[in-house]
């Protein structure tokens, strides 16, 4: 699946406002490198890329990494105790129930 390079920034630029603690992230120094790299390079990806599909590439790698970091985040939060759990709670955490034993 080809997408096209402004889907790209797009998406990339989406994920980096996720991650990002900053309210406007058009003030930040990677929106500005990201955008001028873009506008630098609108009229054909190739300009000045040493190789075909370079820079979506590139910019497909750092939205992939925004979002693995987000993601990664949001589970260590979901899943990381702050005290020790039993093991009928870690069960019930993962979905399973723990076999009865009537003694």
């Amino acid at each position: 699946m080809t997408l096209s390079g402004k889907t790209v920034i797009y998406n990339l630029l989406r994920e980096f406002k996720k991650a990002s603690t900053v309210k406007d992230i058009r003030k930040t120094p990677l929106y500005s490198l990201i955008s001028s790299e873009y506008k630098r390079n609108e009229l054909t990806d190739e300009q000045t890329c040493k190789a075909q599909q370079e820079l979506k590439h590139v910019a497909d790698y750092l939205r992939c990494y925004f979002e693995s970091s987000r993601k990664f985040h949001e589970i260590r939060l979901e899943y990381h105790g702050k005290t020790e759990r039993t093991v009928e709670q870690t069960a019930t955490m993962v979905g399973f129930k723990l076999p009865h034993d009537p003694k």
